[in-house]
């Protein structure tokens, strides 16, 4: 094309301008929605980079500050502590409350009184036979019990008596009967002390026949000055074997000790019993 025919075309096109063809399609305006959507993805992908960030920062390990990290931390240590420090409180204290029963009983074993049998006691004495008005030898026999303790034994009561033509030895309802022969006596006993029960007199001629069933019995019931503890109690029995001169008017028994009845305390099958005939019998003076 030269130069010519362009210029004509040029003034052509400014007289008749080129109209504006109406859109026809019927196609809805996507630019705005297209914004709006890109702008959407924009900000999911940038919280999703501040996340991603958040959890590669050591500072936030899974997005939770290291200071929240390191206080439910300790707080896990001093709970597990406490737990561990209360399990072994709750075991001194058991070991600590076992060891002051131990030492109180310990103490209490030591300073409590403890009253034992401690022989027959028997001496030859001079009387006047109330028949014949003359003068005869005759034993006079008694129980003797000693504290052994360190400490008082006090609300003292005690039987004793003695035996004679026995076939069996003294049973239970012996020791608990009321008899008229059995001597009963009350005392307060201090420590390394003793003191004899009954006086009874028998001829000499029962030292002639001791294995004729002859025996000696007798219990004591003591308290001691402990708060809250238990009656105490002691039983004795012995049969007679023989009886030894040893002097003029001196005898020695020879004893052999009953199978039952010879105790202390609630090792006494018949403790129970003994110690409510002795309350009575306190209650009763």
């Amino acid at each position: 094309m030269n130069k010519r025919q362009r210029k004509r075309n040029q003034k052509e096109a400014k007289r008749n301008p080129p109209q504006a063809t109406p859109n026809t399609n019927s196609c809805p305006e996507i630019g705005p929605e297209l914004n709006a959507k890109t702008a959407e993805q924009t900000t999911t992908e940038s919280e999703h980079k501040k996340e991603s960030a958040l959890k590669n920062d050591w500072h936030r390990p899974l997005g939770i500050p290291i200071t929240d990290w390191l206080v439910a931390f300790f707080t896990l240590v001093i709970m597990g502590s406490s737990i561990v420090y209360t399990v072994y409180a709750k075991k001194q204290w058991r070991v600590m409350r076992e060891s002051n029963t131990i030492n109180r009983e310990s103490l209490y074993a030591v300073q409590r009184p403890f009253v034992t049998f401690n022989a027959v006691d028997s001496h030859v004495i001079n009387i006047t036979d109330p028949k014949t008005k003359q003068r005869i030898k005759i034993f006079q026999i008694g129980g003797k019990w000693e504290n052994v303790g360190n400490t008082p034994a006090i609300d003292i009561i005690g039987a004793f008596d003695v035996m004679d033509h026995q076939s069996v030895e003294p049973t239970d309802e012996t020791f608990l009967a009321k008899q008229q022969t059995t001597a009963i006596g009350t005392a307060v006993l201090g420590p390394k002390g003793s003191f004899n029960i009954g006086n009874f007199h028998v001829p000499i001629s029962f030292a002639d026949d001791a294995d004729t069933g002859r025996y000696f019995w007798g219990w004591l019931y003591y308290r001691d000055n402990f708060k809250d503890s238990k009656p105490h109690l002691a039983e004795f029995c012995a049969h007679l074997n023989a009886a030894q001169t040893v002097a003029p008017d001196t005898y020695n028994f020879n004893v052999t000790l009953c199978r039952k009845h010879n105790c202390v305390d609630d090792l006494c099958g018949d403790y129970e019993a003994i110690v409510k005939r002795a309350q009575e019998l306190k209650a009763s003076q």
